[in-house]
């Protein structure tokens, strides 16, 4: 499914530069509204499909046993201070949580301008789409938008996206426009932007060297801290 890229509602001006949605945004651990939040989504936020490599996992310089993985992608113990797999890892005491390496520490929760669902009609030039903020604190929440129209793929803002048969600027995905998702990331249809998602992970066998943090693949291990005020 091809998603049509929008910026945010409220004003008639569009953003393309902030949604062009590339693969795998986080969530965010967050003090107020929805709390902690890992989904793989897309959009504005982390580009997962850049930057990412594979190989053995790291820890940031320091050394220690990888421990075993659980079930729970938690450790059975003996990970170096600091890092973790989940938050059992993590000092519950000092109020710790276990932050994926793509994972934003939000402190105060993001909601859209104007809410709305599928069936709500936003204003003209405007379409209900999903809210992609990597802290929003309701998940799944949809938004108002403008609607970027364009003649050709010149039209949009970045080689990311092209020009659809409605000429609208949309992004580019894996299943649609040979989009290749990087190392630790699978191609998944409608997901949001170009639909690359991290690989789901039980262990660390699913990771192909990598580690499982938080229920999803990586290339190093989390690290643990208080939530942001």
């Amino acid at each position: 499914m091809l998603g049509v890229v929008l910026a945010a509602c409220g004003t008639g001006d569009s953003d393309p530069s902030g949604t062009s949605g590339t693969s795998g945004t986080s969530g965010g651990h967050s003090s107020t509204g929805g709390g902690a939040g890992s989904s793989g989504s897309s959009g504005s936020g982390e580009t997962g499909s850049t930057g990412v490599t594979s190989g053995a996992p790291t820890t940031g310089g320091n050394s220690g046993s990888s421990g075993e993985a659980t079930s729970t992608g938690a450790s059975t113990g003996g990970l170096p201070d600091g890092v973790c797999r989940g938050d059992a890892d993590c000092d519950a005491g000092g109020f710790e949580f276990c932050f994926a390496p793509d994972e934003v520490n939000c402190g105060e929760c993001q909601a859209p301008e104007q809410a709305c669902d599928p069936q709500t009609m936003c204003d003209p030039g405007f379409a209900c789409v999903p809210f992609l903020a990597a802290c929003a604190c309701e998940p799944g929440v949809m938004q108002c938008a403008a609607v970027v129209t364009c003649g050709v793929d010149a039209d949009c803002a970045d080689d990311t996206l092209f020009c659809d048969p409605q000429q609208t600027c949309a992004v580019k995905t894996c299943d649609g426009q040979g989009v290749v998702c990087p190392p630790l990331f699978e191609c998944v249809a409608d997901a949001p932007g170009d639909h690359c998602v991290r690989r789901p992970c039980v262990d660390d066998g699913a990771c192909d060297g990598g580690v499982c943090v938080e229920g999803r693949c990586f290339t190093e291990f989390g690290h643990c801290e208080p939530p942001a005020p």
